[in-house]
């Protein structure tokens, strides 16, 4: 069964025998704030002293076996926190070359109750200037960077759930944006990732929405930092976040993306439309996904933060777009 765009086809999360979980008194697998703190230190976010610090602590409780990880350690007392003020109650946050010069990587935030983007330009050093903030819809919620304009500098894109609207920053490469785009995408968007879903050699973007069951909003790019208008799927699922990634070995961009208590796994078809989904079990309400191949298999895994338990998952990926528990 194929998602088309367009056509109001309802779709629901295929539900097999659920995947198993983490009980209460299961090893629970972890990711350490040391190999964040490498992967920072490494574009320029954190203090190398600080992921040298966190790793010298993490000493013997490296990762047991592939796909699992030790317990979490506390690296506050390693290095000094310097708080940068933004915009009203940020959502989010992501990094980009925003001004084109090499003090490293830039941050922006998404600002749900200031209805605005804040950038801040890196300083070099491992700091950081004032925010500049953008006008976006209301509600701001989770955004992307990428180069949508082909210009070789990193764009912004905001998804506004009070809005139902995407904002789109276009970058100067000056640390400066200009007034944004606004595209409609269907009931309370909050997930968004970009990618070449259509193959097409132009930047898409993929929009889940919680809101009236218009789960999946696709936008394909015309390489100018400009948008088709939004194909949406029709659909009873809600999903808070979203990720592009090859899943299945095929060439074309897939998705995994959270569901009440999982993950969903839906494969590409290559021209900017979605196979069914399938659902994949986790602990509790989904808070946050990444993709990787966490266990060297050559194989994309997800990692699921747990709002509600404190705890993460790890589902490794089997190659064919399914996923298994850790």
């Amino acid at each position: 069964m194929r998602a088309t765009t367009n056509a109001p086809k309802m779709l629901t999360a295929a539900r097999p025998a659920r995947a198993k979980r983490f009980g209460a008194r299961a090893a629970r697998p972890f990711l350490t704030l040391a190999a964040c703190a490498a992967l920072l230190a490494a574009g320029g976010l954190l203090p190398a002293g600080a992921a040298g610090a966190a790793h010298a602590r993490a000493g013997a409780r490296r990762s047991p076996s592939p796909g699992l990880f030790p317990q979490p350690l506390n690296l506050l007392p390693a290095y000094s926190l310097r708080n940068y003020p933004v915009g009203l109650s940020p959502r989010s946050i992501a990094s980009g070359l925003f001004n084109g010069n090499s003090n490293g990587a830039d941050l922006a935030t998404a600002n749900i109750s200031g209805g605005n983007v804040s950038v801040l330009l890196n300083n070099g050093g491992g700091t950081f200037g004032g925010a500049r903030n953008l006008a976006a819809g209301q509600y701001p919620e989770q955004l992307v960077v990428a180069d949508f304009a082909g210009f070789g500098r990193r764009d912004i894109a905001v998804t506004n759930s009070g809005s139902n609207t995407v904002s789109v920053h276009l970058c100067r490469g000056d640390g400066t944006f200009q007034p944004a785009r606004h595209y409609a995408v269907g009931n309370v968007p909050r997930g968004i990732t970009a990618g070449d879903f259509n193959r097409d050699g132009r930047l898409d973007l993929v929009v889940t929405n919680r809101g009236a069951a218009q789960g999946l909003a696709v936008l394909l790019g015309n390489g100018d930092g400009t948008f088709q208008p939004a194909r949406l799927t029709y659909e009873y699922i809600s999903s808070d976040f979203v990720v592009a990634a090859h899943l299945n070995g095929d060439g074309k961009l897939d998705l995994v993306r959270s569901d009440v208590g999982g993950v969903i796994a839906q494969l590409g078809n290559g021209d900017g439309t979605f196979a069914a989904p399938a659902y994949f079990g986790a602990n509790y309400q989904v808070a946050g996904i990444a993709v990787g191949d966490v266990n060297n298999d050559g194989r994309q895994d997800a990692v699921t933060a747990n709002i509600t338990s404190g705890y993460g998952n790890v589902l490794l990926g089997n190659g064919d777009g399914t996923f298994r528990p850790r």
